[in-house]
């Protein structure tokens, strides 16, 4: 079988793209590329580097992010994408996340397969924030080409069931092959991994993970107004650890920090940031982990979290039912008393049978194999 090879507009630096990418890179038959936005690289190490080559990801170089007001760095941009196309015969472009990246398959060759993964705040928070606001002439010129990128495409994919229903509303054409193709996790993995926590944490104190990065779709504030309410004696004998992550800027950082600091009797530690190892050990050694972003797709946090066997807080948007129904306690993100009462039971009296269903479920439906072989199909076509 001849080889095939992909070009990836993704960003480095993501697990979820990592985790994508290298289950096609690690095979014999494909050969894969990695290009992405001068942004995205900032903050990329030499670790991160060598982690993607040793798994066959190649890192090319970066682009400049495509602008309207920098018309030759954005043309700069499009050529360099051509050029790669052109020197490593790529046979199919994938852009990882729904927005902006579409954008520059306005500009590529139409004779090579194009697909489109959305993973949640890309089509909810993105892309409806064009649409919402496309009186400004900027958003309304942005949105039509992301539209036009998107309905150039042969495949998309998307992580939940809500992600499809609006995409298919106004962003796609009829005839668009568009699939629910879900990251997923390594569910065998996970239950046996063994390696110590060794980040900085009490030894003597329950342990509260807020598994998604500090950022303002993460619902930063809810947080901090759930954890206000909490009682004393839980804010005594807690300790809550927070991953600041790449994208998070000074601004946001400062400010949550200065926030948690004037929570009277709150402990707590935030991470820079966590690579696979130590978010699966640190799930481990959490008594609780909780996520209450204001969109979502499917979480591969929520996932983790089933397959480690823990206790675990999801917030009231519409997931996947086949896998999130019964699985966790739900906080309503209207209520941040509603999230303190969560963390209450959660470390008190946690249902037993929600981590039995939740192993159960994600051993059924949240394998990163079965998952990633629905895309095999699609590139194979």
């Amino acid at each position: 079988m001849q080889s095939k090879n992909i070009l990836y507009i993704a960003d480095p630096n993501s697990i979820h793209d990592f985790k994508w990418i290298s289950f096609f890179s690690q095979k014999d038959d494909f050969n894969c590329f990695l290009i992405g936005e001068k942004g995205t690289y900032a903050n990329l190490n030499v670790e991160q580097k060598n982690n993607l080559k040793s798994v066959g990801i190649n890192l090319l170089s970066p682009i400049d992010d495509f602008s309207f007001t920098s018309p030759v760095k954005t043309l700069k941009a499009i050529l360099s994408l051509k050029r790669v196309i052109k020197e490593h015969e790529i046979d199919t472009v994938h852009a990882m996340f729904g927005s902006p990246q579409p954008i520059w398959f306005n500009f590529l060759p139409s004779n090579k397969k194009l697909l489109i993964t959305n993973r949640g705040s890309d089509v909810l928070v993105l892309i409806k924030g064009l649409y919402d606001n496309r009186a400004k002439m900027l958003n309304k010129l942005l949105y039509k080409l992301i539209k036009r990128g998107f309905q150039k495409s042969n495949y998309v994919t998307c992580t939940s069931s809500k992600q499809i229903d609006y995409l298919k509303v106004d962003v796609l054409k009829p005839s668009t092959d568009i699939q629910l193709i879900k990251t997923g996790v390594d569910v065998d993995r996970i239950k046996k991994h063994d390696l110590p926590c060794e980040l900085n944490i009490a030894v003597d104190k329950k342990v509260v993970f807020s598994i998604r990065y500090i950022g303002e779709v993460y619902n930063m504030k809810y947080q901090l107004e759930g954890i206000k309410k909490l009682p004393k004696e839980t804010l005594d004998n807690t300790q809550f650890i927070f991953v600041r992550g790449n994208s998070c800027g000074d601004k946001l950082y400062n400010q949550f920090k200065s926030d948690l600091d004037n929570i009277n009797g709150l402990d707590y530690h935030i991470e820079h940031s966590l690579n696979q190892n130590e978010v699966w050990s640190l799930i481990k050694r959490s008594d609780l982990v909780y996520m209450v972003p204001k969109s979502d797709g499917t979480p591969n946090s929520a996932l983790e979290a089933m397959a480690s066997e823990k206790p675990f807080i999801m917030g009231d948007l519409e997931y996947n039912k086949e896998l999130f129904a019964g699985v966790c306690l739900i906080a309503d993100l209207s209520n941040p008393q509603s999230l303190s009462d969560k963390i209450e039971e959660g470390l008190k009296s946690y249902p037993e049978n929600l981590i039995t269903n939740g192993l159960e479920k994600v051993t059924k439906f949240g394998s990163r194999e079965a998952e990633m072989n629905k895309l095999l199909n699609l590139y194979q076509e």
